[in-house]
């Protein structure tokens, strides 16, 4: 997933690739841990945005199991959870002293996997592999936490959605339709995580959302 906008000056570079963090960014956030971990949200378009992108990732994980026609191989979907855990508490520092978790490498990778009912996997993987250290500490309110594993549960569903696309020059031996179907399944997560993570943080700070977007995902 995942996932620095008009952060505090003075605060430290911290992995906050995600709308809902404390510290400096990596990709989006703003507000300090003191101060917004013990606020709820008063915006009511920023609510609004919470409540619809949550129920939209319950209603695609009630509808991706209700897809399924076979016990899944839970072994395997596990594999593919805990490897995601793993790198969800592995964060990267980048250029400029952001930190960034590389947890959608393994959310994209579960999705080239055949094996998987799909798209209940890459959905279930994306609400339970993304848990962040942060998160296990109860330094992000409960709601930002929410809306994090919506936000990748909705990017995985669209990143399958984009294979589906190209699946027939994925399915060849052509290396160059594996690239295609690789950087189309990997714009996809970035593009739409992107925009639910700049816009939660735009609703939030009430910042412009091309600002956000300019000073965050664009100088990463």
């Amino acid at each position: 997933r995942g996932e620095a906008p008009v952060a505090d000056s003075n605060a430290q570079a911290r992995d906050c690739s995600r709308p809902f963090c404390s510290g400096t960014p990596g990709g989006t956030a703003t507000t300090s841990a003191s101060s917004f971990a013990v606020r709820q949200p008063r915006n009511r378009k920023l609510v609004l945005l919470l409540v619809i992108v949550s129920s939209l990732a319950l209603l695609l994980a009630a509808y991706t199991a209700g897809m399924l026609t076979q016990r899944p191989d839970l072994w395997r979907i596990g594999f593919w959870i805990g490897l995601t855990l793993v790198t969800s508490w592995s964060p990267i520092r980048l250029p400029g002293g952001m930190m960034a978790t590389p947890n959608s490498a393994p959310l994209i990778a579960s999705i080239f996997d055949y094996a998987l009912p799909q798209p209940f996997a890459v959905v279930w993987i994306a609400l339970l592999g993304t848990f962040s250290l942060r998160e296990l500490r109860r330094e992000i309110p409960w709601y930002g936490a929410v809306y994090n594993h919506a936000n990748l549960a909705i990017a995985g569903a669209a990143a399958w959605l984009a294979l589906g696309v190209v699946r027939e020059a994925a399915s060849t031996a052509d290396l160059a339709g594996l690239v295609l179907a690789i950087a189309s399944v990997g714009a996809t997560v970035l593009l739409v995580n992107s925009v639910l993570s700049v816009s939660a943080v735009s609703l939030r700070t009430h910042t412009p959302f091309a600002r956000v977007w300019a000073l965050g995902v664009a100088s990463v």
